[in-house]
């Protein structure tokens, strides 16, 4: 019930009811299912945007896997770690990471972990700029994606295949796989992963040259951001809001003379990395 409600964005109420879950384990004295519960609230808390806190429960969890010798859980412990490590902005740890994770899942044959972990190795060297190697594991993972008919993990793998192309100036090709991210996550629910796609959408328009379009995109980011309390895309809609305003309607007087938006904004959820320009390489 958690997870769900996690991938519809509910992540208050996922919270709630993962530490239950929690403390019905701990009674238990179930290793496995503590562990579980941990790296649950690891993803939990990635959507929060609570980075920090994540990453520190996705340690905790790989810890006690690994302990156990439970190899799945300690691999999608690392698949967190990765993804986490990549939002912090440290993405020479995020592809240790993510590397570590796809050599467990390959030794198990677990085709959604091998999957999964193509498309973090993928994503660590877009954050590089190494856009070759990062469409070819983002290939693999589509590969696979299509092959058992994944559509929630394959369209953030489609959005990460447009920010490559938005980030090479290919905006034609960057709409045509944005178009089709927005399309599934539309289909699923999925608030986070329609932000995603409005603040793509909303460069996109930016670097077309067309000011007030962007501006509604990044507003209507902002909204869902807002409704659902998603710190990480909020602070991301807002920064683009400032690079559009010029620094002057949204942040307050002391951020205006570090000329870096939103710093603080970033800062508290322990992330290291933040947008000065578009287009922006989005973790």
């Amino acid at each position: 019930i958690a997870l769900s409600m996690k991938a519809q964005g509910l992540w208050k109420e996922a919270g709630r009811n993962i530490k239950r879950a929690h403390a019905y384990y701990k009674k238990a004295k179930d290793k496995k299912g503590i562990a579980f519960s941990l790296w649950a609230e690891g993803t939990i808390l990635r959507v929060k945007g609570d980075i920090a806190a994540s990453i520190s429960k996705f340690e905790e969890a790989k810890d006690i896997f690994s302990d156990i010798k439970f190899e799945s859980g300690t691999g999608y412990s690392l698949c967190g770690l990765g993804g986490a490590h990549r939002m912090a902005g440290r993405n020479d740890q995020s592809l240790d990471y993510y590397k570590q994770a796809n050599k467990i899942f390959t030794a198990l044959k677990d085709k959604f972990g091998i999957a999964y972990s193509f498309c973090g190795i993928g994503n660590a060297y877009r954050m590089a700029n190494d856009f070759e190697m990062a469409m070819e594991y983002f290939n693999k993972a589509t590969k696979l994606y299509t092959e058992f008919g994944d559509i929630v993990s394959h369209s953030y793998t489609i959005w990460s295949m447009a920010n490559v192309f938005k980030m090479k100036k290919d905006l034609k090709n960057a709409k045509i796989y944005l178009d089709k991210a927005q399309k599934n996550f539309l289909k699923t629910k999925d608030s986070r992963g329609i932000a995603y796609c409005r603040l793509t959408n909303g460069e996109i328009e930016y670097m077309q040259g067309n000011l007030k379009k962007a501006e509604k995109r990044f507003i209507s980011a902002l909204e869902i951001t807002d409704s659902f309390n998603f710190a990480l895309e909020g602070c991301h809609a807002k920064s683009f809001l400032s690079i559009i305003y010029g620094m002057k309607k949204l942040e307050d007087k002391r951020a205006s003379k570090r000329k870096m938006p939103f710093i603080d904004c970033y800062k508290k959820i322990g992330v290291e990395i933040f947008p000065v320009a578009i287009p922006y390489n989005m973790p």
